[in-house]
Formats: C-alpha cells, sequence, structure tokens
C-alpha cells in the first residue's frame, strides 16, 4: 500500500470485492470504503502507521456494484529500506455473515427487552390489582369485626337489661313469700302467679338470645 493505492492483492480480495484481477491494482483504499466511513478508517490508518502498531478493526466495503458490506481487517505497517513505514498489510475476512448473526442477536435482544418490559408491566397491574383487593379485604373484615363487637356489646346489655333484671326479681319474689311462709304460713297466690311469670319471661329471652347468638356466629363464619 504505497500512497494509499493497492499495489497487489490475492484473489480473495477480489472476489469480495466483485471485480477482475487486472481492475483492481492501484485502486484506492478509501475508494473501497464507503464515503461516510472514510474518513474514520483514515484517521485509523494514520495513527496506526504513526505508531508503529497492528491495528484491527471492523470497516465497510464497497464490491463492484456499489453494494457496501461489512469486514473485518487485520492492517500492520511495514518499514521501507530506509526504515521509514511506507508500506502497509491488511487482511480481510467477509464479516457479512458475521454482521447478519449480530443483527439477529441484536433483534433477539430487543424482543426479549420488549417481553421484559411486557410481563414488567403484566405483574405490575396485577401487583396493583392484589394490592387493590387486599386493601378492600382488610376493609370488608375491619367492618365485619365492628359489627361483631357492636353485637356483642348489644347482647351484653340485653342480658344485663333484661334477663338478669327478671332474675334478681324472680330471686327477691322467692324470698318475700319463703319470709311471709315462715313467719306467718301465709303464701299469697298472685305472687306464686308473679314469680312464674318472671321465670318464663326469663325464659323466653333466654331462647331468643340463643337464637341471636347462633345468627351471629352463621354470619361470622360466612
Amino acid at each position: 500500500m504505497l500512497q494509499g493505492r493497492i499495489p497487489s492483492a490475492n484473489r480473495t480480495l477480489y472476489r469480495l470485492l466483485g471485480c477482475p484481477e487486472r481492475e483492481q491494482p492501484g485502486k484506492t483504499v478509501t475508494e473501497m470504503i464507503p464515503a461516510g466511513d472514510r474518513d474514520k478508517q483514515a484517521r485509523r490508518l494514520r495513527k496506526m502507521i504513526s505508531q508503529g502498531q497492528p491495528l484491527a478493526s471492523e470497516t465497510r466495503r464497497i464490491r463492484r456494484k456499489g453494494l457496501a458490506f461489512g469486514t473485518k481487517a487485520d492492517n500492520g505497517a511495514l518499514r521501507g529500506v530506509n526504515e521509514e513505514r511506507q508500506w502497509a498489510a491488511a487482511g480481510i475476512v467477509d464479516g457479512t455473515g458475521r454482521t447478519g448473526t449480530a443483527r439477529a442477536l441484536q433483534r433477539s435482544s430487543e424482543d426479549l427487552r420488549q417481553l421484559v418490559k411486557q410481563r414488567t408491566r403484566q405483574l405490575r397491574k396485577a401487583r396493583e390489582k392484589l394490592k387493590v383487593e387486599t386493601e378492600r379485604r382488610r376493609e370488608l373484615e375491619n367492618k365485619i369485626l365492628e359489627v361483631s363487637d357492636r353485637e356483642q356489646q348489644r347482647l351484653a346489655q340485653e342480658l344485663h337489661d333484661g334477663l338478669c333484671q327478671h332474675l334478681t326479681a324472680v330471686a327477691f319474689m322467692a324470698r318475700s313469700v319463703a319470709l311471709r311462709l315462715k313467719n306467718h304460713r301465709v303464701i299469697d297466690a298472685a305472687d306464686i302467679d308473679k314469680i312464674a311469670e318472671l321465670v318464663n319471661k326469663a325464659a323466653t329471652d333466654t331462647r331468643n338470645l340463643s337464637r341471636t347468638l347462633h345468627r351471629v356466629d352463621v354470619d361470622a363464619s360466612n
């Protein structure tokens, strides 16, 4: 490679570029590279020549019909008779298949990334829905507990105001009858009827409370 021209090349390069061997010698390096990539590749080659270090690069090349294709090249600077770097040797490999594989891998990676985003959105929605349902269930449980507490308080009040007072009255009247019987040996039939009435009322209240408690237990279990 002298003054940017290619004095000689093997048949593989001719086949890659799609041109007869007789047309290739003398062709410049820049003519083999798409216009948009030439400045970048020229900087690489100048750096390689100035530093004397090998250069591995992936560059697009142009075939005979103007079609660009990817290549992988290993370049190295060679010294002339005066020890100056006047030549460069390059080994070029067709990277079309590799580029296609890389693109397929990139597409697959992008598809996977989109799938992950989709699944993430679905999981986020499901998590939000579960959160709402959990909160709703907690509110319902709290309401049930509140209703149960109020019902227990009501039943306790009914026990105190109803059954307990009836039983207290029965005990008081029974004691009064017992004292009259002991002291005077007289029993008033009305007092006995009243005691029986209070006992029956207490029994009725007990049955009603039993049914209410059973209903509360059934509602709580549901």
